[in-house]
């Protein structure tokens, strides 16, 4: 009402000024002064503006500092091994993993299986992380048979299994055996399952286990045994059982007796170190343990033709190869080349004790590969040696050999030799190495032409491959024979590469 009649007011003093134009002027006059009263008027009613309250925001509080727990990493190297924590009173931890490491209420940790876990300790607020690392070490092995540690004759066969455990006694799983006889003619063992075969009718053969760097053998006899052999078969036995028993015994007083042991019943804590560090490394008493050695002899006595056998067995075989026979004299164009293939047959008998014999028949036909040779030869050669096995792998032999050469003239050479003969193990299974050197200090040499030399000394070497099974024996041997004659700068030579198989019948 009021914002309204101000403008009235002004407009009725304007219209009863004396002069119209003078009313004019202080009509406009009353009106911009009016039109500001009115402004002031709406300005007034207007309601005053709210106030608004911006809060600040709170301070976060400090982090907790961290529990105090040692050691901060743990490592065993058995299971079963256990380590107190050193934890604050009121403390509470728990394992990720309950398959790798269990801990009770009084922070006790026990290794229960290989593998990697944390542990989370807590106090209110304040809280901790622990690394736990469980890998078995592997400390003893032993050799288990089945069923005792006899055969009674050739083919029967028996398993062997390799107990494996780390210092605490508990077994060990993830570790790779292998096997191996140090008399494969005696008996052959499979080098990965540990299934042994009797390959003879009497005798006996040591076996080895092995695991990492540890070992252990044991004694198996086939056939009817005397009573030395009894008596050292159980006083073997006997001794070992004693030792593993003391072993076991042994395990529990050092396992009392480690250092660091805390809490109830005296906790070993040997084997677990702090942060940083390795797995401590305990000797454990040994149950044949040992680092693992090689065979007692790298020497291998081949079952079959090998003048090292034990048994008796004979080996019927079948030869071919290539020969090549050279006369070499220092005169110009002196050099006689023959070569060709060359069939044969052999026959190996071993006795029972020391004693065996090798007849060998050789034949072929050598053509001329130089243009002195005056013609093809035909070759004829028969060879019988004696052995007596000196060692397991040393063969001592002793022989008389003839050859005839057939060319436009006849020769016949006879020759007694002498020497010694090596079949060496290659990885100690099938596979051996032969190595061969006789000498020659006696040749006689007839002939149907006149004036033919003589030699006045030959040497022969062969070096060589056998690989044997049960009853297949096969061969690859290069044998070279020179010869020198007094007489004369004229020298010899006789090589051949042979390949034998032979099947061995025993009895």
């Amino acid at each position: 009402m009021i914002p309204d009649l101000v403008p009235r007011l002004c407009l009725r003093a304007a219209l009863r000024s004396a002069a119209p134009a003078a009313a004019m002027a202080v009509f406009a006059v009353l009106q911009v002064a009016c039109a500001g009263e009115k402004a002031k008027t709406q300005v007034a009613e207007q309601p005053p503006p709210e106030t608004v309250y911006v809060r600040q925001p709170e301070p976060a509080p400090p982090p907790p500092e961290p529990l105090a727990v040692s050691p901060r990493k743990v490592a065993f190297d058995a299971i079963g091994d256990t380590l107190r924590l050193a934890l604050p009173e009121g403390s509470t931890c728990v394992a990720a993993s309950e398959t790798v490491a269990h801990v009770d209420e009084q922070g006790l940790v026990r290794a229960v299986g290989n593998g990697d876990t944390h542990l989370r300790c807590w106090q209110g607020e304040h809280n901790a992380s622990i690394r736990v690392t469980v890998t078995q070490q592997l400390a003893r092995v032993a050799v288990v048979a089945d069923e005792g540690l006899a055969l009674r004759k050739s083919g029967d066969s028996l398993h062997f299994n390799l107990a494996r455990v780390d210092r605490l006694g508990t077994p060990v799983e993830a570790v790779r055996t292998t096997w191996a006889s140090l008399s494969p003619e005696v008996v052959r063992v499979d080098s990965a399952t540990g299934l042994a075969v009797g390959m003879a009718d009497s005798g006996m053969a040591r076996i080895v286990g092995r695991a990492d760097q540890l070992a252990d053998t044991v004694i198996v006899e086939i056939g009817v045994k005397s009573q030395a052999t009894q008596l050292l078969s159980s006083n073997s036995r006997s001794a070992l059982s004693r030792s593993r028993a003391l072993a076991r015994a042994n395990a529990q007083r050092v396992s009392a007796r480690l250092p660091n042991a805390s809490g109830a019943g005296g906790v070993a804590t040997q084997a677990v170190t702090s942060a940083g560090g390795a797995p401590a490394q305990t000797p454990g008493p040994g149950i044949g343990a040992r680092p693992a050695q090689g065979p007692d002899s790298l020497f291998h006595d081949p079952q079959s033709g090998g003048f090292g056998a034990r048994q008796r067995f004979l080996v019927p075989t079948l030869m071919a190869g290539f020969a090549e026979h050279r006369a070499m004299t220092p005169q110009p164009g002196g050099l006689e080349k023959r070569s060709g293939a060359v069939f044969g047959g052999a026959f190996d008998i071993t006795t029972r004790g020391m004693l065996s014999f090798r007849f060998q028949f050789l034949t072929g036909t050598l053509a001329k590969d130089t243009v002195t040779a005056l013609g093809d030869i035909k070759l004829t050669d028969g060879s019988l040696d004696a052995g007596i096995a000196i060692a397991p792998w040393l063969t001592a032999l002793v022989g008389v050999q003839a050859r005839r050469y057939e060319e436009t003239t006849t020769q016949r050479w006879v020759m007694v030799r002498a020497g010694g003969e090596a079949d060496f193990s290659l990885g100690g299974g099938s596979l051996y190495g032969i190595a061969r050197l006789l000498v020659i200090p006696l040749i006689s040499v007839a002939s149907d032409a006149v004036g033919v030399p003589k030699p006045s000394f030959g040497l022969t070497s062969a070096l060589g491959l056998g690989f044997e099974n049960r009853r297949i024996s096969t061969s690859l041997v290069y044998d070279i024979e020179r010869y020198s004659f007094s007489a004369s700068q004229r020298k010899e030579q006789f090589g051949a590469l042979l390949f034998r198989f032979g099947y061995k019948f025993g009895w």
